[in-house]
């Protein structure tokens, strides 16, 4: 902890059950994506005639999961760093305060493209079955 910070301590434990909701929230929609997948797959005879549709929507899901595993990586990263400002109860480090901001705008970036993706991914699969 190189720059030091005095903020409520109830701010850090708030930062901290927020980041708590997020991981659920991303390893829910991250353990959808195999799912979609293979529904993907399963669906291989009804959308011959898409191939084009399909590869992108692959690359879409496997993109999008990427992104979400980093995201996970980032958030657990952000909550040892909360816990440990957590513990000391009176000075935080400002990296781990300004990165909270950063990280949230990330994570409502990513689960705003991911309901775009299941919706069209609906929408297509709806269209060729």
């Amino acid at each position: 902890m190189n720059n030091l910070f005095q903020t409520d301590h109830s701010r850090v434990l708030l930062y901290l059950d927020e980041n708590a909701g997020w991981l659920k929230v991303l390893t829910t929609q991250a353990d959808e994506i195999p799912v979609l997948e293979k529904i993907l797959y399963e669906k291989e005879n009804t959308i011959e005639n898409k191939v084009a549709e399909k590869e992108h929507f692959k690359n879409l899901l496997h993109q999008q999961h990427e992104q979400m595993k980093e995201l996970n990586n980032e958030l657990d990263k952000q909550q040892q760093r909360l816990t440990v400002d957590a513990a000391g109860e009176s000075l935080y480090d400002i990296e781990s305060l300004c990165s909270q901001d950063i990280l949230r705008n990330r994570i409502k970036d990513v689960e705003q493209r991911y309901i775009d993706l299941k919706c069209s991914f609906m929408r297509f699969l709806s269209d060729v079955i």
